[in-house]
C-alpha cells in the first residue's frame, strides 16, 4: 500500500467515525508533508527512526517564515502520525506501528483570559444602552459564553430543542462529536425564556422546532 493512497483511506475512514473536518484537514495536512518528505513508498518502509528524523526536520520545527512552531503544533503532527499508522496496522498494511515510539512534547499550560468585573459592568452597561432588534440575542450569548464557560463552537451548534429548563440545563456538543451539559443558573434561565418569548428580532413569537437554531444571524 503506497503512502498516498494510505492517506487517502484513512481520511476516510475518519470520516466515517465522524471525526470533525477540522480534525481532518489538520491530519491531513501533517500527512502529506510527511509524504513530501518520506517519498510516496509503501507504508512498510516507514521506521521509527525515519519517523524521529521527520519530526527533528526544519519541516516540522520550523513555519515558512524561519519562525518556530510552537510544540501544540508539534504534538498535533506527532498525534496524526501515530493515528495514521495505528490505522495501517488495523488494516492489515503492516505489521507493527513504527510511530509506537513517538511521545508528546511537553506543553506548558496556559493560563487562560478573563474578564474583570469592571468589563464585565461595561459590557452589560452597553446592551441596557442598545435599542436595537439583535441586542437581546447578544446579551444572552455573552451571558451564555460568562455564565457557563461554553466553547463558540458549542454555542453556534445550539438549537431550541437543547434547552431544558425544567431541569435548568442546555445540552451541548463537544469537541470531537461528543455530548455535554451545562448548568443553567436562575439569570440565564430568564433571559432564555424572554429571549423564546419574544425572539430576538422583535417579532412575534415563532413556533420553532427542537432542531431550529437557537441563534439567527442578520
Amino acid at each position: 500500500m503506497k503512502l498516498k493512497t494510505a492517506i487517502e483511506r484513512f481520511d476516510r475512514q475518519l470520516a466515517a467515525n465522524g471525526r470533525s473536518g477540522h480534525t481532518r484537514a489538520a491530519y491531513g495536512r501533517d500527512l502529506r508533508k510527511f509524504a513530501e518528505w518520506f517519498g510516496n513508498c509503501g507504508v512498510d518502509r516507514a521506521k521509527p527512526d525515519d519517523l524521529a528524523r521527520f519530526l527533528t526536520s526544519d519541516d516540522v520545527l520550523m513555519k515558512p517564515d524561519c519562525q518556530q512552531r510552537k510544540p501544540i503544533t508539534i504534538n498535533r503532527t506527532k498525534s496524526a502520525l501515530r493515528s495514521f499508522f495505528a490505522f495501517c496496522v488495523e488494516s492489515g498494511w503492516i505489521k507493527e506501528n513504527p510511530a509506537r515510539l513517538i511521545r508528546s512534547s511537553p506543553v506548558a499550560v496556559k493560563e487562560p483570559t478573563t474578564l474583570t468585573s469592571k468589563e464585565v459592568r461595561k459590557i452589560r452597561a452597553i446592551f441596557d444602552r442598545k435599542n436595537r432588534p439583535l441586542v437581546q440575542r447578544d446579551r444572552l450569548i455573552f451571558e451564555l459564553f460568562l455564565g457557563t464557560g461554553i466553547r463558540l463552537g458549542s454555542l453556534v451548534g445550539l438549537n431550541r430543542g437543547d434547552i431544558d429548563l425544567r431541569n435548568e440545563a442546555l445540552h451541548i456538543r463537544l469537541k470531537g462529536g461528543t455530548e455535554g451539559r451545562v448548568f443553567l443558573n436562575p439569570g440565564l434561565r430568564r433571559l432564555i425564556r424572554q429571549f423564546l418569548k419574544e425572539n430576538a428580532t422583535g417579532g412575534p413569537p415563532v413556533a420553532d422546532g427542537p432542531n431550529t437554531p437557537l441563534f439567527r444571524g442578520q
